[in-house]
């Protein structure tokens, strides 16, 4: 089952696709099925557009099934020690609509708000090796400001491009599952006691 806020996207899966198995719905990830659980939730550059985190976050979690359920995000993350306040960041961050743009660290903080635990974070373009094989170990100089295409999507993507082969955007698959509420227990107990441990011994 999918969701889409684009009455499009709804029409072409129904009429215009191959005989298939997948369903698609009208409606917010944000805005699942009331009493719904779901084994896997994924989004794939989806959640990056994503208004507010916190709401998509909790409506994931809420309707995951707690024993076995995982959520998939494939997405842009930004990537430690780059600068999301950059003039080139925010130029990317207006085409893209990437509205939730966050590290790897700082999207698992917030999903252990709300019972989520990161499982896996993977590097996919770790395996291509683009600098190396694409540019001969040398980073291009690339100025997405004299291309000649300017609308909106174009231009993020050419942010995004040049912002992805200097190292400062990663493309990650992340895996998160729901704790039960020992687990958390267990987490939060063991959290609680390492900063209490943190400071000058005591006399």
């Amino acid at each position: 089952v999918g969701r889409t806020l684009s009455e499009e996207q709804v029409a072409f899966v129904e009429t215009k696709l191959p005989q298939h198995k997948f369903t698609v719905e009208l409606g917010s990830y944000n805005d699942l099925p009331e009493g719904v659980l779901y084994d896997s939730i994924y989004s794939i550059e989806a959640m990056i557009h994503s208004t507010d985190i916190h709401a998509t976050l909790k409506a994931w979690a809420d309707h995951l099934h707690p024993d076995h359920g995982s959520i998939v995000v494939i997405d842009d993350f930004l990537m430690p020690g780059a600068n999301k306040d950059t003039q080139e960041m925010q130029l990317f961050a207006k085409g893209w609509m990437a509205n939730s743009f966050y590290t790897v660290r700082q999207l698992h903080s917030i999903a252990r708000r709300y019972g989520l635990e990161m499982v896996e974070s993977r590097d996919l373009l770790a395996p291509y090796r683009i600098i190396e094989l694409n540019y001969r170990n040398k980073v291009p100089t690339m100025d997405p400001d004299n291309d000649l295409k300017t609308h909106q999507g174009w231009m993020g993507s050419k942010w995004r491009h040049k912002l992805t082969v200097e190292g400062k955007i990663a493309y990650n698959l992340v895996v998160f599952q729901k704790q039960t509420a020992t687990k958390l227990s267990i987490l939060e107990s063991l959290e609680s006691a390492a900063s209490s441990s943190v400071g000058p011994p005591k006399n």
